[in-house]
């Protein structure tokens, strides 16, 4: 969980200093300096494990075997958590939300991917 949460903590941390300096200002979808850093970043890693161990559960339920992928729901877990965690305190629209959930998928993937190139991974998913 320390490594999801200072994950999104040194995230939130760029994303700010990237708006504070006009870079990418038109794909900001917080206005950092009036939000707390540290509540988002604690919201976004809770929520991102929480999807992952919600996911997990069912997935065990199903009884797929561990390691073995499970799409769409391998890819859009962590993006669905940190939504719901993060809600409360800030809730994206519709759009942006459904354009989360497209591009993680394929983000995924191509992550995913360069890992097992890189021999970080066994497997390709």
């Amino acid at each position: 969980m320390y490594a999801s949460y200072l994950g999104a903590l040194l995230a939130l941390f760029l994303q700010r200093w990237l708006q504070e300096h006009g870079v990418l200002e038109s794909f900001r979808l917080l206005d950092y300096h009036a939000s707390n850093l540290w509540l988002l970043a604690a919201l976004f890693g809770l929520g991102a494990i929480a999807g992952d161990l919600v996911k997990s559960f069912f997935k065990r339920r199903l009884k797929i075997a561990e390691g073995r992928p499970w799409i769409p729901f391998d890819q859009i877990d962590l993006v669905l958590g940190a939504l719901i965690c993060v809600s409360p305190v800030y809730a994206l629209d519709l759009p942006r939300v459904l354009v989360l959930l497209l591009l993680t998928p394929f983000l995924h993937f191509l992550t995913n991917l360069t890992g097992y190139t890189l021999g970080l991974k066994d497997v390709w998913w």
